[in-house]
Order: structure tokens, then sequence, then C-alpha cells
């Protein structure tokens, strides 16, 4: 595997892996301590912005985590279609659809773009600096 591949896979297990730890965190299934993985991945200047608009820096993100730990035993995350979009020695852009399903609604769509640098000292070796999700069509 070539140097990109292995980037490439890398940022797709990373995706998959921090939305299987919201998925088990909104269960109240994944142990208190691993909420420090969440800490580790997300940059000091990390910022969402969310399909509605608004922009969540890293703090308010951490702080609406933790407090919706189990806050939802069926809530289900299922990750689709990563895809590399540009990728630099040290900066990377991805796109994926989301599909999220929280107090047993139907499973709603967003595509999110993340863009990420290398970090070894991170999950994964990738530091998460920015997010920014949209709506899928009929999914709002």
């Amino acid at each position: 595997m070539n140097e990109s591949a292995h980037q490439v896979e890398a940022a797709r297990r990373e995706i998959v892996e921090l939305h299987s730890f919201f998925q088990n965190w909104f269960r109240g299934i994944a142990k208190l301590e691993t909420f420090e993985r969440l800490e580790r991945a997300l940059a000091p200047t990390f910022e969402l912005i969310t399909p509605n608009g608004r922009c969540l820096d890293r703090s308010a993100i951490l702080d609406g985590v933790r407090e919706d730990y189990g806050t939802d035993a069926e809530a289900t995350l299922e990750i689709r279609h990563v895809r590399l979009l540009a990728m630099t020695d040290t900066l990377s852009t991805f796109s994926y659809e989301e599909w999220q399903g929280r107090d047993g609604a139907p499973s709603k769509g967003r595509i999110s773009t993340v863009i990420f640098r290398a970090a070894a000292s991170t999950p994964n070796a990738l530091l998460w600096l920015h997010v920014h999700e949209t709506w899928l069509p009929n999914e709002q």
C-alpha cells in the first residue's frame, strides 16, 4: 500500500471510529474514560458548522457531547461514501455521508466535509480541524 492509500485508509478509519464513539457515548455504553479519545482528536481551534448553519467551537462540542452521555439508548450513526477531496503532506480534506438516528426517529442524512492535519499523537495520526455539515435533500 503506498503512502497516499495508507493516509486515505487512516482517514476512513478515523471517521468511522469517532462516529462509533459518538454512538456508544449517546447510548451510554462507552466507558467514561474514552471521552479522552474525543479530546485528543479535536484541534484546539476545531469548529463545526452544523447543517442549520450554527458554528460551534471545540469547547461547545466537548461540553455538549459530555452532557449527552447515555441520553439515547437507540442512537445510530452510520458513515457512508468516504471520499478523498484533496491531500498535501500535512493536510487532507474528505467528504462523507453521516446517517444519524436519534430518539427512535428514522435516520437523517447529511454530507460532511472534514479537514484533517497529520498529528502523530492523535488517534489514527489525524487531528480534526474543521467539519462542515449539509443536509442531504429531503432530510431537513
